[in-house]
């Protein structure tokens, strides 16, 4: 499966489908950090929410959709997906700013590449359902693509 070497542009929101790295992220232990202070968990999600809107456009990706402490970002190239998440992880380890008073904020980052469908902006689809998933059993401040992403990235040194 070949990603493509579209720019982001090219994924054509309203289309039956296009081919496209979907990205899902979100914040292992949220509601617990929310538990422990509202206003300090609340606060470091808007930080890193406007953090991931002003680098996503450097990886010519887009975000797609929030909720929650989740958010969805779409990229037309797969190894733009993979370089968006871990510039974010490298810039969420940064204990000093991102380590408040309630205990690690760390995101989950699940990435899978294939067809995706988009209903006006919003993508839906298998490759979608199947890189949320990926998320939810990825390690905190860790970043894991499904085994077809892996191999589609084999010619990468720098990934292990």
């Amino acid at each position: 499966m070949h990603v493509g070497r579209a720019s982001m542009n090219e994924i054509v929101p309203g289309t039956a489908s296009s081919s496209a790295a979907i990205l899902f992220a979100d914040v292992k232990g949220y509601a617990v950090l929310v538990q422990r202070d509202e206003v300090d968990a609340y606060d470091r999600l808007k930080r890193a929410r406007a953090l991931f809107r002003e680098i996503v456009g450097d990886y010519s990706g887009r975000i797609v959709d929030e909720a929650g402490d989740g958010i969805m970002l779409a990229f037309a190239e797969l190894g733009n997906a993979v370089d968006f998440a871990l510039a974010m992880q490298r810039d969420l380890a940064n204990a000093a700013t991102w380590q408040g008073k309630t205990g690690p904020f760390a995101f989950r980052i699940g990435i899978h590449a294939g067809p995706v469908h988009f209903d006006g902006q919003q993508p839906f689809g298998h490759t979608v359902i199947v890189a949320q998933r990926i998320q939810e059993v990825t390690p905190p401040g860790r970043v894991c693509v499904s085994a077809s992403a892996r191999a589609q990235l084999v010619a990468r040194r720098d990934l292990s």
